[in-house]
């Protein structure tokens, strides 16, 4: 499943808003899946009041994110999330 219908489908759950998909697609484009997750949200969580994403949110687990958890497993990849986005972000 690409990104974009993965980020549908997190709009169709109300786990996202659409302009948050939109911001995503448009800044990160499909080259990178976690950072296109990332952009997602980093729109969201700004959308909510918040001035940043702390990396620590990032943490994954079938309970606080079942979707993502299914993504990722899905992708198998080699490298976490976590550690991804901290790369990208320079963190």
């Amino acid at each position: 499943m690409t990104i974009q219908k993965r980020l549908l489908e997190a709009v169709e759950q109300k786990l996202l808003r659409p302009i948050d998909a939109q911001f995503a697609l448009t800044v990160a484009g499909n080259d990178d899946p976690a950072v296109t997750l990332a952009a997602a949200l980093l729109s969201h969580d700004a959308g909510e009041g918040h001035v940043c994403l702390p990396l620590s949110r990032l943490t994954l687990t079938e309970e606080a994110h079942p979707l993502l958890v299914a993504w990722i497993s899905e992708t198998a990849t080699p490298i976490g999330l976590e550690k991804t986005v901290t790369g990208v972000c320079g963190g």
